[in-house]
């Protein structure tokens, strides 16, 4: 996970060099985390990283968020802490409820162009 996170940041600077300490410090924005092949197809790749995101600047990580990320979505994660951030990721306005709004956003990511009626929903 460590050389895929400096992977990104490297690929994202001019100058190749960074120390171990820069490293720590470094948040990827969210155009280098949709550089990753798992989320640049993903529909909800946005709502990913912001999820994932653990302080300011907003839907960026840090080592430590990309370490989080990369654990939940492990074939070694336990279920109930991918379903605990499925929940947030689907909770598009953060009210910890899933409402038809929610699902309604969901749907829309989901079918892209083919989008649906409301009544088709």
């Amino acid at each position: 996970v460590f050389n895929r996170f400096k992977q990104l940041v490297h690929d994202s600077l001019s100058d190749a060099t960074i120390t171990v300490e820069e490293l720590k410090e470094f948040r990827l924005n969210k155009d280098q985390c949709f550089e990753l092949p798992e989320l640049q197809a993903n529909p909800f790749k946005d709502r990913i990283v912001d999820v994932f995101s653990s302080s300011a600047p907003a839907g960026s990580l840090s080592f430590e968020d990309f370490l989080d990320m990369m654990s939940v979505f492990s074939d070694s994660a336990p279920k109930s802490v991918k379903t605990e951030y499925a929940f947030m990721i689907y909770d598009f306005d953060g009210d910890d409820f899933i409402s038809g709004d929610d699902i309604e956003l969901m749907v829309s990511r989901l079918t892209g162009e083919q989008s649906l009626s409301r009544e088709d929903m």
